[in-house]
C-alpha cells in the first residue's frame, strides 16, 4: 500500500485505525493525489486547501444549501468554500480536485458502500457545520499524513 501513495522518506505508517479503511478505499484509486493538469499533488497542499476552505466558512458562515430564490444567504456551502479557495485563496485546480477526492474518501470509508459524495453528504438535510468541521479536520489530517510530500 505504501507504494500506492508515495513518501519521500521510504514508507507510511499503517498503524492508525482511524484510517484502515480510507487506505484500503485509497489503494484502488491510482490515481488519487494527481490533479487535473497532470502534476502531483502534496498532502500538504491538499490540507492547506481544506484548511482555508475551514476558515473561510468559519469567518463567512457556512450554509448547507444555497437557495436559488428567496433572500441572498451569507456563507458558502462546503463546495462553494471549496471553489473559493480555488479561486481566490491559496489553493488551485489541483489541490482542489485532489481536496474534493480526498472528501469523497474519508465519507467512503465510514459508508457500507465504500462511495460517498461530500457534496450531497454536506447538503443533507439535518447537517450541522460541526460535522462538516469534523470532517474537513480529519480529511486534512489524512492528507498531510498519508499524501505524497514535494520531491527532494
Amino acid at each position: 500500500m505504501a507504494g500506492l501513495i508515495p513518501r519521500r522518506a521510504g514508507t507510511v505508517a499503517t498503524n492508525d485505525p482511524r484510517f484502515a479503511r480510507v487506505l484500503e478505499l485509497a489503494s484502488r484509486q491510482r490515481h488519487l493525489w494527481v490533479g487535473p493538469s497532470g502534476e502531483r499533488v502534496t498532502g500538504a497542499e491538499v490540507g492547506s486547501h481544506l484548511g482555508a476552505a475551514f476558515m473561510l466558512m468559519e469567518r463567512d458562515g457556512w450554509i448547507s444549501v444555497r437557495r436559488s430564490s428567496g433572500p441572498v444567504e451569507l456563507g458558502h456551502t462546503l463546495a462553494e468554500a471549496l471553489w473559493r479557495v480555488h479561486a481566490d485563496g491559496p489553493g488551485d485546480a489541483d489541490s482542489w480536485a485532489v481536496s474534493r477526492r480526498c472528501l469523497d474518501l474519508i465519507l467512503g470509508a465510514r459508508s457500507e458502500s465504500g462511495s460517498a459524495d461530500f457534496e450531497a453528504w454536506s447538503e443533507k438535510r439535518g447537517r450541522r457545520f460541526g460535522e462538516v468541521r469534523d470532517l474537513l479536520l480529519i480529511t486534512a489530517e489524512f492528507a498531510r499524513r498519508y499524501g505524497p510530500e514535494m520531491a527532494s
